[in-house]
């Protein structure tokens, strides 16, 4: 369980420091999507942070894929 307790992030209970790396991953294939994150893992990162581009999404008004 998350919790937010006096300025600090709780998981089970226990304070948390998050360390966070963004991923582009519409600018990569999808194939990469794995090895980027696995790396990120291995740089010492427990979060992920991503820009969701709606455009890429939602190219005509309505039509979402």
């Amino acid at each position: 369980m998350v919790t937010w307790k006096e300025k600090q992030i709780l998981i089970d209970g226990k304070p948390v420091y998050l360390v966070s790396g963004e991923v582009h991953y519409f600018r990569m294939k999808e194939a990469q999507w794995i090895k980027v994150l696995d790396e990120l893992k291995a740089a010492g990162a427990n979060t992920v942070a991503a820009y969701i581009p709606w455009i890429c999404h939602e190219q005509t008004e309505g039509d979402v894929d």
